[in-house]
């Protein structure tokens, strides 16, 4: 197990292949493990000292640190994008090509997030430093979106748009005839950026309590990671047999990207756009089209 000393040196060294550029293929997973080592570190330090003004400082030292740190993520995932995209292609085709040859039609969707994109805030990956996590792909070093929520959002498109739950489609008490896979980008998002920075500001929290007093509200900046815009995912569902409408399932599909997936729907996150090109269906036993 590693030392707080070790984590600490280890860190340093990551500073310095930083200030060389040569971190082409970094795992951001692992980086955000170290920075949050790093962060708890310089907690623990502000607070082993004792007294109000050292651990405020120590605390804007940490935001500053925060700061610089999802800079230098964002960064990261840009440089290293062009292997991790082709891997996920290859595994997204890898996929397809099996459930095809398994006697499923398989629908391929490539659609582009609008705005930015926040999956699966609970997740692990970013959590501990900035408090808000987002679903990632520690072997892909990529953002990914779990099939679990694409099914529960393509789900409640199809029951708005046809007026049941499509039992058939999605399972209830049987398997259903759809299987979801999670989604991958295939192309990186504005400026080449597949991770973007973004700000929280909750008014009435401080150091976790909810604050009822309306002269104690103070603004608390808190950054975190979120998928770029127009970064396109490719999604893609496996049907099996003939009694499921196709025409229903993708109508629900492309609803559901109207709707947005994920947190902050409401703000317009998670909303993608697709265009008909970018549509592929590949029929059993026949040629994808």
């Amino acid at each position: 197990m590693l030392s707080c000393k070790n984590v600490t040196e280890i860190f340093d060294v990551i500073e310095l292949i930083k200030k060389k550029h040569e971190f082409k293929e970094a795992n951001l997973w692992s980086l955000i493990a170290l920075g949050s080592c790093k962060v708890n570190l310089a907690e623990k330090s502000s607070e082993d000292h004792g007294g109000k003004s050292v651990q405020r400082k120590g605390k804007e030292e940490d935001k500053e640190l925060e700061r610089q740190f999802i800079e230098w993520i964002v960064k990261a995932s840009k440089d290293g994008a062009t292997s991790s995209l082709k891997r996920a292609a290859e595994l997204l085709d890898a996929a397809s090509e099996g459930y095809w040859r398994s006697g499923y039609h398989v629908i391929s969707i490539e659609a582009s997030l609008v705005e930015r994109g926040l999956f699966s805030a609970g997740s692990s990956f970013g959590y501990t430093m900035f408090e808000v996590g987002l679903s990632f792909d520690w072997l892909l070093n990529l953002p990914f979106i779990a099939s679990s929520s694409i099914k529960g959002a393509v789900k409640s498109a199809w029951r708005a748009l046809h007026g049941n739950d499509g039992d058939e489609v999605f399972g209830n008490k049987h398997v259903g005839s759809a299987v979801f896979m999670d989604a991958y980008p295939v192309s990186t998002g504005r400026g080449g950026y597949i991770l973007y920075p973004d700000v929280l500001t909750p008014h009435y929290s401080k150091e976790g309590s909810d604050i009822f007093d309306e002269t104690e509200a103070f603004p608390v900046p808190v950054a975190y990671l979120t998928v770029a815009p127009q970064t396109v995912f490719r999604f893609q569902v496996a049907v099996k047999g003939d009694r499921t409408d196709l025409s229903k399932l993708l109508s629900s599909i492309l609803y559901a990207f109207k709707m947005g997936l994920g947190a902050k729907t409401a703000v317009g996150y998670g909303v993608f756009d697709m265009k008909p090109d970018r549509v592929k269906v590949k029929v059993a036993g026949g040629n994808g089209k």
